[in-house]
């Protein structure tokens, strides 16, 4: 593995200004639609970081059928997010090991694999999920969900939060647009005297510039560490998906919400299923290729038509794979 200093250094550096401008122009306008919108009162008013009593959990009235944070099995990991963890939504324990989805999809575990867990560790995890925007046919709804699992106590232990971006090596604060972007907070209990937290900002973003490939992350500090998450999401003939974990030695590239799975040559019960190899790092973060893919059977999920021949695809990683997928 050879070290670089600079992954852009190919480009010429009119090109990179351009690109950097673009992505910066994309994320102001996001900021400013989310600074100059009044919260609708449904929802926390604000959110103050860096303190222990920054967060006021407040009492929520059931999510109704069909919405974006529909949970069907109680699991509090929404329908429309299980589509992206490869989970059940209809069942709070897909593989029945015992382990509920939430506890092995913020462990970063395959909530499809039985497999041994460290069930009661601290753990934070950033995912994303991408929906159509109910009122703008050129807009998606960008679905951040960030799971906390706390071992002692809950969301006041807390003591640090924020969420940010990175495109093309350069990254931008979401905290602006995180005080007006929070929709849900749910958490139960995990029954050993701590809790599953998880909460759910939307942005609304335009799908006609949205960047070809972008990372989503998150640091939180409790338990006497610190933790960072990140959800990567790469643009496809005009598809989003995500990096997930499906096995101990296998990843997955799926689509980030049912309804990008528009095109009807996907493979029905298939994963496209890949393995990746580091390619570089420098100072935009781990340039990974994809050495192998191939579509897998799996029920209830579709593989992309192009899966095969994902090989040869490269992308960069920001904070490292370990951030995306676990280990």
């Amino acid at each position: 593995m050879r070290k670089v200093e600079n992954l852009s250094k190919g480009k010429s550096r009119n090109q990179r200004w351009v690109n950097g401008f673009g992505s910066l122009a994309f994320f102001l306008l996001l900021a400013l639609q989310y600074t100059a919108k009044p919260d609708d009162g449904s929802f926390v008013k604000s959110l103050v970081i860096g303190s222990r009593s920054a967060f006021k959990v407040p009492i929520l009235s059931a999510t109704p059928y069909g919405s974006s944070l529909f949970d069907g099995d109680k699991d509090l990991l929404p329908d429309s997010l299980e589509w992206v963890t490869l989970s059940d939504p209809t069942r709070s324990d897909t593989d029945r090991d015992g382990f509920s989805d939430f506890l092995e999809v913020v462990n970063y575990s395959s909530p499809r694999i039985v497999g041994k867990h460290n069930s009661f560790k601290a753990a934070f995890r950033v995912l994303v999920n991408l929906e159509p925007n109910k009122t703008f046919l050129n807009q998606k709804d960008l679905w951040a969900h960030c799971l906390f699992h706390v071992p002692i106590g809950g969301l006041e232990k807390v003591l640090a939060f924020s969420l940010f971006v990175d495109v093309g090596g350069i990254r931008y604060p979401l905290a602006a647009i995180m005080n007006n972007g929070l929709r849900d907070i749910k958490e139960s209990s995990d029954g050993k005297g701590g809790k599953f937290i998880r909460l759910s900002y939307r942005f609304s973003v335009n799908a006609y510039s949205m960047p070809g490939a972008l990372t989503i992350s998150g640091v939180a500090i409790f338990n006497g560490r610190v933790f960072k998450s990140g959800s990567f999401l790469s643009k496809d003939n005009g598809a989003f998906f995500s990096l997930v974990r499906l096995s101990p030695n296998d990843l997955a590239f799926q689509s980030a919400g049912k309804q990008e799975v528009t095109n009807p040559f996907w493979h029905k019960n298939r994963v496209c299923v890949f393995k990746l190899d580091t390619q570089a790092i420098g100072g935009a973060g781990v340039l990974c290729e994809v050495v192998s893919s191939k579509c897998q059977s799996a029920s209830r999920l579709r593989c992309a038509p192009n899966c095969l021949k994902m090989k040869g695809l490269t992308f960069i990683l920001p904070d490292g794979l370990g951030v995306v997928v676990g280990g």
